[in-house]
């Protein structure tokens, strides 16, 4: 998991050919694993995979960002901060998963029809759906609209390291070990690459993760896109250090950083 968290990247041109029957086989069997779409949060996440043939159009309301992807993954779980986090987590360990079977995959989180997505399946009315991703096999070489799109999501640079992650006392990390296993965490994918979580190590390497929301951002697209962000990289650090003890923080931390939201905890 740690090579596809290193290798993957967003992918809008696909070859057109189907899942083989393997890798179908295997993404079925993952979405009917029930614990596979639990967050962090107790949420189940309502994954679906839908073939494009199914419903007569490859764009499924993707407004030509996507090109000949033989078929999408839809998330719905409920409209609140909790749940997209959940939702960030479960899809990503999803994404990672099919990145290790060669499968491409592309986050969607405001190019897509959602009234179009109801029209092919229909969703219980407490539901929303904030996520999808065209799944297939990529192209090889990029179009003119994925090398724009990846050009205006800034997807190709990363925030500096100790802009990120803070060591509670000394304010810079050290540790070496430590620094890498955070690595993993700065190359996650997030809404056009804000990159908002904020680690803060403290004493005993319990993980302190805070949002630093975008300004007039967050609620644009009527649901809280970076609260998956932040579950996206809680995945990539629960991967990169096996640490996946969750906690809600008590003590106070003596680092103070102005308007980081507070998440959630890591055990060490």
């Amino acid at each position: 998991m740690k090579k596809a968290m290193m290798n993957r990247k967003s992918e809008r041109s696909y070859n057109g050919k189907p899942l083989s029957e393997d890798h179908e086989k295997r993404l079925m069997a993952y979405l009917e694993d029930d614990k596979n779409r639990i967050g962090i949060n107790g949420n189940v996440i309502t994954i679906h995979y839908q073939k494009a043939v199914e419903q007569k159009s490859e764009k499924i309301g993707t407004y030509g960002v996507i090109k000949k992807a033989p078929a999408y993954l839809i998330t719905a779980c409920k409209n609140n901060e909790k749940a997209m986090l959940d939702c960030g987590y479960v899809f990503e360990k999803l994404v990672l998963y099919l990145e290790s079977m060669g499968i491409a995959t592309c986050w969607l989180g405001g190019t897509f029809n959602r009234n179009k997505i109801n029209q092919v399946k229909a969703y219980a009315p407490d539901t929303f759906i904030p996520i999808i991703s065209p799944i297939g096999y990529s192209a090889g070489k990029k179009t003119l609209t994925d090398r724009f799109f990846r050009r205006m999501a800034h997807s190709d640079s990363r925030k500096d390291f100790d802009s990120l992650f803070y060591d509670q006392e000394k304010s810079v990390i050290e540790d070496t070990k430590l620094r890498k296993q955070l690595t993993y965490v700065r190359i996650a994918p997030s809404a056009s690459n804000q990159q908002p979580w904020r680690i803060v190590i403290d004493s005993v390497k319990n993980a302190h993760f805070y949002l630093n929301r975008t300004p007039k951002y967050a609620n644009q697209l009527g649901y809280d896109i970076q609260m998956i962000d932040m579950g996206i990289a809680l995945c990539h650090y629960e991967l990169a250090t096996g640490k996946k003890n969750y906690f809600e923080k008590t003590e106070k931390l003596t680092i103070e950083k102005v308007n980081w939201e507070y998440v959630i905890s890591v055990s060490s």
